[in-house]
């Protein structure tokens, strides 16, 4: 018996149409407490995004729609988190999985996050039913988060199945590698492409570089069926 084991955000699903949905969802709620066109708001927090990251969306949309409340950053924080997102698995992810299903393999997925935030992702892609485990490393602790062996060490215990009879499949080299790789995992990059700004921090660091890459899921097949006739 083998396991693949998936990252989640930009790895089965484009993150970037989470975020759309999340600032969807407060410009929605600031429409209604200044009087201003929701998309007008919404085009307001893509832009910046894209110029500038995340970092203080929030606090600049107060400050440009002129709202004083200082428990407003707070409250559109709060509903992004919770929000019910509007999001779809890349185009082939159903099919990968139903054939890895189908050659035997136990399959999960090991996200970084919120544990409430990446619950939500995962009951809107509606892929439970795919997976023999899910963990979110923030229903660990604060230690578990990758780069750290910890969730993988766990899955490993908890599918009961060899590090080396598993792979990881992940889209950051920052940090979904180092863990599996130093277990004796196998590892395989996806470089999806997708419409936003986002390109994950290469590196030159061997232990963080996965052993495979490839440009979609439908790629890794070979690579795995590949190694089980080895």
């Amino acid at each position: 018996m083998k396991a693949i084991l998936f990252d989640l955000d930009d790895t089965l699903y484009a993150e970037f149409e989470y975020v759309k949905s999340g600032y969807k969802a407060v410009a929605e709620y600031l429409s209604k407490q200044c009087s201003v066109d929701a998309k007008v708001i919404l085009d307001n927090m893509l832009s910046n995004f894209k110029q500038s990251g995340r970092e203080k969306i929030f606090d600049k949309i107060v400050r440009t729609l002129n709202l004083n409340d200082s428990i407003e950053v707070k409250a559109l924080l709060y509903i992004y988190r919770i929000h019910k997102p509007h999001i779809k698995l890349f185009k082939d992810a159903i099919w990968v999985l139903k054939e890895l299903r189908n050659e035997g393999f136990k399959l999960g997925i090991i996200t970084d996050g919120l544990g409430s935030v990446q619950k939500n992702k995962i009951e809107a892609l509606k892929i439970q039913k795919y997976f023999d485990l899910i963990i979110c490393t923030d229903d660990i602790g604060p230690d578990a988060c990758k780069p750290s062996l910890i969730p993988f060490q766990l899955a490993m215990k908890l599918i009961n199945i060899k590090n080396n009879n598993a792979y990881y499949i992940g889209d950051n080299p920052a940090k979904d590698f180092y863990g599996p790789k130093k277990l004796g995992m196998k590892t395989i990059r996806v470089r999806q492409i997708m419409d936003s700004d986002y390109v994950p921090q290469d590196t030159s660091d061997d232990d963080y570089l996965a052993e495979y890459e490839v440009y979609n899921l439908m790629e890794i097949l070979p690579i795995i069926k590949g190694k089980m006739d080895e």
